[in-house]
């Protein structure tokens, strides 16, 4: 596994808390013994978040190279 630090220019930073903010409070149903529940789920955490951003735009990169 590779680690990476990443250092975000202030709007960017702002965009993802903003990412981030937007997650809070989303209500997922789930089934337990036969019944279905609502729950509310956690805040994604912004690092979470960059670290899928960072993987799509990884994948999306390599599947481009030329053969």
């Amino acid at each position: 596994m590779k680690s990476v630090a990443i250092t975000l220019d202030a709007e960017r930073a702002e965009k993802l808390t903003k990412l981030s903010g937007a997650t809070l409070g989303k209500i997922a149903h789930i089934s337990v013994a036969g019944r279905i529940l609502p729950v509310q789920q956690p805040k994604v955490s912004a690092s979470k978040i960059a670290q899928a951003l960072l993987n799509a735009a990884i994948d999306s990169a390599f599947e481009n190279l030329p053969e």
